[in-house]
This record gives C-alpha cells, structure tokens and sequence, in this order.
C-alpha cells in the first residue's frame, strides 16, 4: 500500500505503537513457520534463563513455603515457576515485551498466598490514548509514572464464545511487572 508522508510523523514511540501489532504479527509468523527462528528463540531463551531462578532459604520453613509456592505459582493453576520463567522469555523474544500480573490468593495447598500471571504484549493496545493521562494502554501521574494498565479482559485474537465482549480492564501498575 501507498505510505503517505502523514504516516511518516510522529515521536518514536508514537511511530513504534502504529507498527507494534504489525510487528508482532510478523515475529509470531515467523516463530510458527520458520525453523531457524524456533531455534534462535530457544537458544537465546535458553541463554537467558539458563538453570532457572534458584532459591535456597537457611531457614527450613521458608525454604518449604517456597518449594510449594513453585510447584504451581501460575493464576490459572498451569505449569511450574521453571515452566513460567521460559514463557516469560518465550514471549520477550517474540513480542518484544511481556507482562507479569502479582495476584494474592489464599489456598490450603500453598503457604504463600502470591499467584503469577503471564500477560501477552497483544492485551495491552498501543494505540489507546487519552490525552494527558494514558499513553499506549498505559496510564501515567502528572510525573510520567505508570499508575495504570488498561489490558483487555482477554486475548484478543482469542476464539471465544462470542458473548464475551472484548473490553479494557485497568489493572493497577503495582501489580503488573513489565
């Protein structure tokens, strides 16, 4: 298509949000057709995470609290923290970002009460903006500090049951990692 000088302007990151989901298409392509990016995704993966975090705790209770914590830390009660921590840099390499959400959630099966969840770069919009306040999904303070994340409620090239309305959700920016 033609590329008016229109479409050329703008402030990097400007610039960057109107070709974010093009990008990220094309990354996401790549990683299922492409062999060598399969392996160059799972090389550097591999290189970043390494062995995975590991924490060893002097104390015998912290130490316990925290084996169980990793068994299955993930909100939807899916995978190990290892399995989390390939995720995370599975979805880096292909998006160029990614998004933790901390959630606390009381359980019996678990002493410690925080829950993970892995959050796409595809569910926060880069072009939603609201002058002053929100920038690329994110909303900032008067100072330019992240006070919110306006995701959607679900991925949205999801296939879903058509009731479910896509729709933003502001999610505090405590208790995102990004």
């Amino acid at each position: 298509s033609d590329v008016c000088s229109s479409d050329l302007s703008g402030d990097a990151n400007s610039l960057a949000a109107r070709e974010l989901k093009h990008l990220q298409n094309r990354s996401h392509h790549l990683i299922r057709n492409n062999p060598a990016a399969v392996t160059a995704r799972n090389r550097l993966v591999a290189h970043w995470i390494g062995n995975g975090l590991k924490v060893k705790w002097k104390d015998k209770k912290m130490q316990a609290a925290w084996d169980a914590f990793i068994k299955n830390p993930s909100i939807d009660g899916h995978g190990t923290f290892a399995n989390m921590q390939n995720l995370v840099g599975s979805a880096y390499f292909e998006s160029g970002e990614v998004f933790g959400r901390m959630i606390i959630q009381r359980r019996e099966d678990c002493p410690i009460p925080l829950k993970l969840q892995i959050i796409e770069a595809e569910q926060l919009d880069p072009l939603y903006v609201r002058p002053k306040s929100i920038r690329y999904g994110i909303e900032f303070d008067s100072f330019g500090k992240p006070t919110n994340y306006h995701f959607w409620n679900r991925h949205p090239y999801a296939l879903l049951d058509s009731s479910i309305v896509l729709q933003r959700e502001p999610i505090s920016a405590d208790d995102i990692l990004h």
